[in-house]
């Protein structure tokens, strides 16, 4: 994957034990030691990027600790969760200004962990091919969607009323992809669908599935790319 100079990445994790963290400070190494200048943000609820690094204690909640490496610089801040409802508007983008930054977003549940990914520059989402973290990374790629459609709609009780019903598991008619929601909500507003396509269409994570090891397990990759591929009417792409 490109690594450029003035970027915001956000890496989040299917479930629990998925190597997200791993993958985030790998990412935010392999920057600097070709160079960059980066900025490392631990925004999970339980930091844990510190022992990444030699640390055996967090340190405290917004510290920027320097992480010795060769080439560029690296920063490590830690216990940032909070920082995430600023988006680009707070201190991480004001990093972004000078820096590469990384940021480890572990497992967005909350709308300001949605919308924090919809404001990068760019996204990796870390699995393993077990089918419990499988279903999780699909859940979370649906629940993105389904955040910017409600951000994108948020004052029209019709489309509003219609993503309930598509995104509700008890209903049986709901939406299977996101093109159907297009769809549906095209019924009565085509602008707006048009609109919704365009919002979804420019996002496009990067995918790793870790922790692969047999010929079922690349299978269950393949499956899921062709499930998430589906679902989103476009392919994203698969880095290893």
């Amino acid at each position: 994957m490109a690594l450029k100079t003035n970027m915001i990445w956000s890496v989040a994790g299917a479930s629990g034990k998925t190597g997200k963290s791993m993958v985030a400070a790998n990412m935010a190494y392999a920057m600097a030691e070709r160079g960059l200048r980066v900025a490392l943000f631990d925004a999970q609820d339980r930091p844990g990027l510190y022992s990444y690094f030699g640390m055996e204690r967090p340190p405290d909640a917004l510290e920027e600790i320097h992480v010795p490496v060769s080439g560029g610089s690296l920063t490590l801040v830690n216990g940032a969760p909070e920082l995430l409802k600023d988006g680009r508007g707070g201190l991480i983008g004001d990093f972004s200004k000078g820096h590469s930054v990384v940021v480890d977003i572990g497992f967005p549940e909350s709308p300001e962990a949605l919308d924090f990914m919809a404001a990068s520059d760019a996204s990796v989402i870390v699995t393993t091919p077990s089918s419990e973290a499988v279903h999780s990374a699909y859940a979370l790629l649906k629940a993105f969607v389904f955040r910017r459609i409600t951000v994108l709609f948020s004052d029209n009780d019709f489309i509003m009323d219609l993503i309930r019903q598509d995104t509700d598991p008890r209903n049986f008619g709901n939406a299977r992809r996101f093109s159907d929601i297009c769809s549906d909500i095209a019924v009565e507003f085509p602008d707006a669908a048009g609109r919704a396509f365009m919002e979804i269409e420019g996002f496009r994570p990067r995918l790793i599935i870790n922790m692969a090891e047999t010929d079922e397990d690349v299978l269950a990759a393949d499956a899921f790319k062709k499930a998430v591929g589906q679902f989103l009417s476009h392919n994203i792409e698969y880095v290893g």
